[in-house]
């Protein structure tokens, strides 16, 4: 889950210090819900651009004409 950081955290996270506040972190969902619970963090919307549905295109069909060479 994408989350942005609200607040300065301090310690380590994986060896490294906390990033800075305003920070967009890809994190874990637990880990995420935790910080935004802890008023640490906000979600952050997916970037995926959202599907919808669309009518196929209208085929225009021709009827096949036959040739009455032989």
């Amino acid at each position: 889950m994408k989350v942005r950081l609200r607040a300065q955290i301090t310690g380590l996270r994986d060896g490294r210090p906390w990033p800075a506040v305003g920070t967009l972190l890809e994190l874990p969902d637990d880990e995420a819900a935790a910080l935004c619970k802890a008023r640490l963090a906000d979600p952050v919307a997916s970037e995926r651009p959202v599907e919808r549905a669309v009518p196929p295109a209208r085929v225009e069909r021709r009827g096949r004409t036959r040739s009455t060479s032989r």
